[in-house]
């Protein structure tokens, strides 16, 4: 099973491989501002996609959140600091809420205490995630039981078993057994319709995965999934679903954003 990394195409080599990683590519980072604390925001992004953004504070990282540079595709409100995390709402075309996650955010340090709403692009790391034909398929499977056959027994996969819907998603971070601010952590449980698939190779070591991207419940996002894990590509109409780890871009929290935004003279 791949990790958050490897779903981009990042899997270390070594204990040392991230660092030896962040050493190469130095030269290539944009900074992207300074925290009130002095610490500066800096941002790689491969030609694959696969990106990471770091909060530096004189020789030590402080934050490393990996992501794809994927569109934006679902729209947050209220988002907030959650432990070392970010919850917010996700709201539906007409405003009106859908559910809530828990992410790691690119632009957290920049976040204001009050909390930010806006257009926002969402990766999901596919950590073990499965691919099912059709939504058909889904439904019939073992994957769609609300409660997985090896807690609730053989009796969960009987006919009157409760079934998520092909596209649904429940943050396991605010609603799940890690709800706690203490211990929560942006998993989520995730399923949805493929609408495309590319497959890219990570220039920086050469290894592949799929950048898929998703339609579900109130949100469009990418599934990066690690082509050791998925030697073919998802194709569109298809269902994945399993356990993923959720990490979210604001591009309008930039400090660059915020300057060049215009201001209305009264």
């Amino acid at each position: 099973m791949a990790s958050n990394l490897g779903c981009i195409g990042l899997q270390p080599e070594s204990e040392d491989g991230l660092l030896t990683l962040l050493n190469a590519v130095e030269g290539s980072m944009r900074p992207l501002g300074r925290t009130d604390q002095g610490a500066e925001v800096l941002q790689w992004t491969d030609d694959s996609g696969a990106r990471l953004t770091l909060t530096v504070s004189g020789d030590d990282i402080v934050d490393l959140v990996p992501s794809y540079a994927g569109p934006t595709g679902v729209s947050l409100a209220g988002a907030t600091r959650h432990g070392d995390f970010v919850a917010a709402d996700v709201l539906d075309g007409d405003g009106e809420l859908t559910t809530r996650l828990l992410c790691e955010l690119e632009q957290r340090a920049f976040l204001p205490a009050d909390g930010a709403s806006g257009a926002a692009a969402l990766t999901a790391f596919g950590l073990d995630v499965a691919v099912h034909p059709s939504e058909a398929a889904f439904t019939a499977s073992d994957d769609s039981l609300l409660t997985p056959r090896e807690s609730a027994g053989a009796a969960a996969s009987g006919a009157g078993a409760a079934r998520l819907a092909p596209e649904s998603f429940i943050s396991l971070g605010l609603f799940g057994t890690a709800g706690s601010q203490g211990d929560a952590e942006p998993y989520a449980r995730l399923s949805g319709r493929v609408t495309s698939t590319e497959t890219r190779t990570n220039s920086r070591t050469g290894q592949r995965f799929h950048a898929v991207g998703v339609q579900s419940i109130g949100m469009r996002l990418t599934v990066c999934l690690a082509a050791t894990d998925h030697p073919t590509p998802p194709t569109s109409g298809s269902v994945v679903s399993g356990i993923v780890y959720l990490a979210a871009s604001m591009p309008s929290l930039w400090p660059s954003a915020q300057r060049d935004r215009p201001t209305t003279r009264r």
